[in-house]
């Protein structure tokens, strides 16, 4: 059985806004390491973050994550 995305949950919802807004976050990782830009997805194990137009995009692993700023 493949693991569903829970969209009823808070955290989803609010970084399903910040792709529709196209909202600029901050994502602090476990490492000390900070990754800014925009959520361009997000699954039940990682989410993308990148700036329109730039490349690389960065995907990050949910358990990688210390917090996200929106």
């Amino acid at each position: 059985m493949t693991a569903q995305l829970d969209i009823t949950s808070p955290t989803i919802r609010r970084l399903h806004n910040s792709i529709k807004e196209k909202q600029e976050i901050e994502v602090k990782l476990l490492t000390g390491d900070e990754i800014k830009g925009k959520v361009k997805w997000v699954d039940t194990q990682c989410l993308c973050v990148g700036e329109p137009g730039e490349s690389p995009d960065t995907i990050i692993w949910h358990h990688a994550i210390a917090f996200v700023k929106c």
